[in-house]
């Protein structure tokens, strides 16, 4: 059997479902129609993208049951669940690189050269080759816990025999025992020296960008293109935060400032909706930021054709409030897609000859931020805490100490930099004497 994950719309919302290879719903197999209930009802107060890459991740799951004749939704039903040595197998798959799942399944014969035989160290390597990431087996252990704890709970609630309640809490023990030991790999490095964009870069950036320049690698959409990289450049706001942004998000009274809303857009036609990763927040502008996107808004999307019975000139522009929109083509008037957002930052980073993307201004807008606070004088509390706010984190979030990690490591080095400097000049002193 053939599964794919498909993304539909309904009244404005939109949910994801299995289906088999010719997009239709599938009909008999339990595991499957109850993932999919899983994944719609359970999931729902999730993004649309938190939910798809959850059914990407429990497909995984039931393929592998699947293809191995058990039946999840018969095994929880019965009471069986699953013996430790099912799970373990399961959990060494999850491990497994989706081309080597291919490849053992066509062919059951394993290839086996001189030089296997004699370098195990190349056998540990093709073998780290062929592995995932630990964070995503760890996300395929986490999706078939999951699934079985609403499993169980749809089942049987809160009044399973006791011996059954054992089994399993056995299982669910086992399985995040799996899950513990599949640890994410750490493999950030900070260099303090390094940083996102040199001056020139930036330089460059807003002088090829401005309207009308002749090296302005952007042909059409000039206005749009460079208030979308200068708001990005003064707040570091995300993709997804920024394609959501509305008009009624704009505030200029006394203090400039955006409404960043993690909101459920029933009016949004686009298939492939963007979402709001972080929480909600209000974050602080410049007023040059703010003034252009009224001027956006008021010369390019609200504008009217200059005719004797002037006409809107992005008719669909008015069927919705999103501040960015498409100004050609089929999606003429429609909310700027997630295509075309990627498309403006693929055109930059070719005339600039730097990879620009919206990620690495938001990490860029970080590094100038940590510096602006050192010279204001401010401590690392305080720091973190204006941090968080301005990029709409969670009082919970460690990203912050990320960031605020490379400020630590400065501090270190002028440490140890200023203990040398006395070494040296109280050894030349010594010399001397």
């Amino acid at each position: 059997m053939h599964l794919k994950i498909e993304k539909i719309t309904v009244n404005g919302e939109q949910s994801v479902f299995y289906t088999d290879g010719f997009g239709y719903p599938i009909s008999g197999n339990l595991s499957v129609d109850y993932a999919s209930n899983y994944i719609c009802l359970e999931k729902s107060s999730t993004t649309i993208k938190s939910r798809e890459t959850t059914a990407r991740h429990l497909l995984f799951c039931l393929n592998y049951f699947i293809y191995n004749d058990i039946d999840i939704v018969n095994r929880v039903a019965s009471g069986e669940f699953f013996s430790f040595f099912e799970l373990d197998k399961f959990s060494n798959h999850c491990f497994l690189k989706q081309r080597i799942i291919n490849k053992t399944k066509s062919s059951n014969i394993v290839s086996f050269t001189p030089k296997d035989s004699i370098s195990p160290s190349t056998r540990k390597t093709t073998c780290r080759q062929n592995q995932v990431s630990n964070t995503t087996a760890r996300e395929r252990l986490r999706a078939l816990r999951s699934y079985l704890e609403y499993l169980y709970e749809r089942f049987y609630g809160f009044n399973s025999p006791t011996r059954l309640k054992e089994h399993y809490d056995n299982v669910i023990r086992h399985l995040n025992r799996e899950v513990n030991k599949a640890k994410p790999n750490n493999t950030s490095v900070i260099d303090i020296d390094e940083e996102v964009f040199t001056q020139e870069v930036i330089n460059k950036i807003y002088e090829i960008t401005l309207v009308g320049h002749p090296s302005n690698p952007f042909k059409r959409s000039q206005l749009r293109n460079r208030v979308i990289i200068d708001t990005i450049f003064d707040i570091g706001i995300r993709r997804g935060a920024l394609l959501n942004l509305k008009l009624g998000d704009i505030k200029d009274e006394e203090t400039p400032r955006l409404d960043i809303i993690n909101r459920i857009n029933f009016d949004d036609p686009r298939k492939h909706r963007p979402t709001q990763k972080t929480q909600s927040g209000v974050i602080g502008t410049q007023f040059s930021t703010i003034r252009n996107l009224k001027t956006y808004i008021e010369t390019v999307r609200d504008s009217y054709t200059s005719t004797t019975k002037p006409s809107p000139l992005y008719p669909k522009a008015l069927e919705h409030d999103f501040i960015f929109i498409s100004e050609y083509g089929t999606t003429k008037g429609h909310p700027l897609s997630i295509t075309g957002f990627n498309y403006i930052f693929d055109v930059l980073s070719e005339a600039v000859g730097v990879n620009i993307h919206p990620h690495l201004i938001r990490h860029h807008w970080n590094y100038n931020f940590t510096r602006q606070a050192e010279k204001a004088g401010l401590t690392s509390h305080e720091t973190d805490k204006l941090r968080k706010h301005q990029m709409t984190w969670s009082e919970n979030s460690t990203m912050a100490r990320i960031y605020n990690k490379r400020a630590t490591l400065e501090k270190v080095r002028k440490i140890k930099q200023n203990y040398q400097n006395q070494l040296f000049y109280t050894g030349s002193h010594d010399d001397n004497s």
